[in-house]
């Protein structure tokens, strides 16, 4: 018997959506913590007093910053590091309908269940030859998708309202990505600025053991080499 014809069990495909967000939660809240920092920083850098103000305001922070980055844009790839697996999509989806089915006796769950898997478990071709948007493959894009249609939904869901979900969170977190981004350009900006008018006052915070050095790294510009190469200083004393 095909054991997509049996919704999988309710407790086992929450265990895996809590999961599946739970390493993500700490870049979802530095995000969110980036769109107030947002509205509190010059648009530009412009002089080195605000390049001064920034620094300290966002140094300390860059390390979780670029980490938060990083994540958002693995997750919004085309090819993530981690990809719906379809044992994982149907453990999901499972619980998805466990919890909705109680309101629609008629529905046909277990079709409901099997085209939906199959929908997540399609490699894009049938995406391209339908002339439709390939649908995001990590799992934390799934499991957010389902948390909104538990909170909003009051029947079983189709494949196109499932494909509709995941494509806003999709939406959504190259949103917070985005933001994120422009804190973090901000920083570079105001590290550059640093850099060029003041030597001594940007190693200040490294040479002191303020800021871990790795930050600068992250900073950098390395297209610019008289500052790699001061960048290089820091790491190597």
């Amino acid at each position: 018997m095909n054991q997509l014809m049996v919704p999988p069990r309710a407790g086992g495909g929450l265990t895996i959506i809590t999961a599946a967000l739970a390493d993500y939660e700490p870049a979802f809240a530095i995000a969110r913590r980036c769109a107030e920092l947002r509205k509190s920083l010059p648009v530009t850098v412009q002089n080195l007093h605000t390049a001064k103000m920034v620094r300290a305001t966002l140094l300390p922070r860059v390390d979780e910053i670029y980490s938060s980055w990083r994540t958002l844009v693995d997750m919004t790839s085309a090819e993530p590091r981690r990809r719906i697996a379809r044992p994982e999509a149907a453990e999901m989806l499972g619980y998805l309908f466990a919890v909705l089915r109680r309101n629609d006796k008629g529905a046909d769950v277990a079709s409901l269940l099997t085209a939906c898997v199959e929908m997540l478990a399609d490699d894009g071709a049938l995406a391209a030859a339908i002339a439709t948007k390939p649908l995001p493959r990590h799992p934390a894009v799934l499991a957010l998708a389902i948390r909104k249609i538990i909170a909003t939904a009051v029947f079983p869901p189709a494949p196109a309202e499932i494909a509709t979900a995941m494509q806003e969170i999709f939406g959504r977190l190259r949103m917070l990505r985005s933001q994120v981004w422009g804190v973090f350009q901000v920083a570079i900006d105001a590290e550059r600025l640093a850099f060029k008018e003041d030597r001594a006052g940007w190693a200040l915070p490294y040479t002191s053991g303020k800021v871990p050095s790795v930050v600068a790294c992250h900073l950098v510009d390395d297209s610019d080499a008289e500052w790699s190469g001061a960048v290089n200083d820091l790491i190597d004393n």
